[in-house]
């Protein structure tokens, strides 16, 4: 029986916000990552899972820089919205990357809105409780993608905040070359289209929600 030593280190350099004077908020951060392996062609698996493609499971070491900053454009109140960016600068430049561009905000003050790539999911419960679902999940990059819903648990007025829901719609672009490899099953500008309504029981010690999602794959070019 082999066995193989896997370690990983990770270092926070930078996690700050700034306020300007026009109570408009830049957030800034900046984060250092190295990783290594004594297995020659894979990460262990709990290395590179729920890191929104960030790390490559296929390199013995890495290092890497994420850096990132979100500005607060408008701040209404009817209106919020925030415009944020990432890129992840590796040790191999050549295989650096944009990981985040995106716009979100607020309106009405209950209905969400989000367009542009972000490493984030309004389904998800906590990606840390698991190793990612079929269709969502923080195990790769994000993609380009147009969404608007109620994507916090908003309490039912009419029912003085007893029952909370949350639901919205997403339609995003599978944007990677994915017909490199000349397989007969590949195909290029896969569209993504999602759906999803939750509601839940608020106001008690114990709160069940029940949900349905749906998500489909569409269109491309083989």
């Amino acid at each position: 029986m082999q066995y193989h030593i896997k370690i990983a280190f990770v270092f926070t350099l930078i996690l700050t916000s700034v306020q300007l004077f026009s109570q408009q908020e830049i957030k800034l951060k900046v984060e250092s990552q190295y990783l290594f392996s004594s297995k020659d062609n894979l990460q262990p698996f709990y290395q590179y899972t729920n890191q929104w493609g960030v790390v490559s499971a296929f390199e013995q070491s890495q290092g890497l820089m994420i850096a990132g900053l979100q500005y607060q454009l408008v701040n209404k109140t009817k209106l919020q919205l925030n415009v944020g960016t990432s890129g992840v600068f590796r040790n191999n430049m050549e295989d650096s990357f944009l990981q985040e561009a995106y716009i979100n905000g607020k309106l009405f003050n209950f209905m969400d809105i989000s367009i542009g790539k972000q490493a984030w999911s309004p389904v998800s419960y906590n990606d840390q409780l698991t190793v990612g679902g079929f269709m969502r999940n923080a195990n790769a990059r994000p993609i380009p993608r147009a969404q608007i819903g109620i994507f916090d648990y908003w309490p039912v007025s009419f029912l003085n905040g007893v029952i909370e829901i949350k639901g919205g719609l997403s339609h995003g672009l599978l944007n990677d070359d994915r017909t490199s490899l000349g397989l007969s099953n590949e195909a290029n500008d896969v569209q993504v289209h999602e759906k999803w309504a939750y509601i839940k029981g608020a106001k008690m010690k114990v709160q069940p929600y029940l949900g349905l999602f749906h998500g489909a794959l569409m269109g491309g070019k083989r």
